[in-house]
């Protein structure tokens, strides 16, 4: 699951950590179905993991929620700022964004990373001819950390599960 993935944004780079063969077969093994049910099954971890294995979490955890971690707040507003720039509509506005409009952005977004906003406002100005809201964007941001959420989930579980043994 988990592998090097350079993430620019305007901040510089985050580096989607990367972790051994063993955890990452650990954290990609198929959930067990339960029968009579229709639910997809959340993953849940398979035993004991080996020494091994559970130190790789330990490390790779870190990595991954310093990863994940808000993003800072001059990241957010300048790829928000941006991106609101280029739908300037001179008839309604003068192509600024105003502060209590800029706090909002940043309270809806304040705890994404910086490089998942800095990408949801660049595939938004792809996609869209029309000016973005503080959802749109979230959403955008959220699909874009979707898989490294559930990584740091399953990593969180592994190593919750060694410190109640």
């Amino acid at each position: 699951m988990p592998d090097l993935v350079v993430r620019k944004g305007l901040g510089g780079a985050a580096l989607r950590p990367s972790c051994s063969k063993p955890l990452s077969e650990w954290l990609n093994t198929t959930p067990s179905l339960v029968v009579g049910t229709t639910e997809t099954p959340r993953w849940s971890p398979p035993g004991t993991p080996p020494p091994a294995v559970l130190s790789d979490a330990r490390s790779t955890l870190a990595a991954y929620e310093r990863y994940l971690a808000p993003g800072h707040r001059a990241d957010i507003t300048g790829a928000i700022a941006t991106t609101l720039r280029i739908y300037f509509d001179p008839e309604f506005d003068d192509g600024g964004v105003d502060q209590a409009a800029m706090e909002a952005w940043l309270m809806d977004l304040a705890d994404l990373p910086g490089w998942a906003v800095v990408e949801a406002c660049s595939q938004w100005r792809k996609r869209n001819e029309r000016r973005p809201t503080p959802a749109g964007i979230r959403n955008l941001a959220l699909q874009e950390t979707e898989r490294d959420r559930e990584t740091l989930r399953r990593l969180r579980l592994t190593c919750d599960l060694n410190e109640a043994a």
